[in-house]
């Protein structure tokens, strides 16, 4: 059959070169058509590929937040600074009361029992300038003043009443401290811990969950 249609092609060219040009012509035409619908079909594949991921992605961290939100503290507090030699606050209101200052960070629940992890900084708002600099101190082996906490507590999404929290250990060498508070009745979720660097790898999504814009923002990803 191919051999014929060959010769068919011959018999054009020969006996009519225009035919023969026209048939080419609708070949290449056509060959070039299907060429362009099938690299357009792969880019579409390849884009709903794209798009479903992205919404599993997306699926994924919906599901995230909603299961360990409610674990994720709003942590809320009210401290003055006295000098460790006087034990006088450093600076007074007009009446003689200690001038206080507040401040705001997150933390998550880590066990059942009533333990939160949260940042040095929060526990320790002295620590590396996290407050006004005429109330830093320079970190020296023997600090020349103190925070005494008036308010401390965590607020938990959905909970009422908020919980007073008290300082169980603070880092000497990262940002991280753990507090610790009298649990509830009910369950809080509990973010558990990955203690091993198996399957950590550089580059990869993190979720993070926290209210660095305060407690009428929770920040979903980064």
């Amino acid at each position: 059959i191919f051999i014929e249609d060959v010769r068919k092609l011959s018999f054009l060219r020969l006996s009519n070169p225009s035919k023969f040009f026209v048939v080419l012509l609708l070949v290449f035409i056509i060959g070039g058509s299907l060429s362009f619908l099938l690299y357009y079909f792969n880019k579409l594949e390849e884009t709903s590929v794209r798009v479903r991921k992205l919404e599993t992605q997306q699926s994924d961290i919906e599901n995230v937040i909603e299961k360990y939100r409610k674990g994720v503290c709003f942590i809320q507090g009210n401290f003055y600074i006295v000098d460790i030699k006087t034990g006088e606050p450093i600076r007074t209101t007009p009446d003689g009361k200690p001038l206080t200052s507040d401040f705001t960070g997150s933390g998550f629940l880590v066990d059942s029992k009533g333990i939160i992890l949260s940042n040095r900084h929060v526990a320790d708002p002295l620590w590396k300038g996290f407050v006004s600099s005429d109330e830093t101190h320079v970190q020296h082996e023997e600090p020349t003043r103190k925070v005494v906490f008036v308010e401390l507590r965590a607020f938990f999404p959905d909970v009422e009443e908020p919980f007073p929290l008290e300082i169980v250990k603070i880092s000497d060498d990262a940002d991280i401290a753990v507090f610790k508070f009298i649990p509830p009745d009910f369950e809080l979720p509990v973010l558990k811990l990955d203690p091993s660097y198996d399957d950590v790898r550089i580059g990869e999504s993190v979720i993070l969950l926290g209210y660095p814009a305060g407690i009428n923002a929770i920040f979903g990803k980064a």
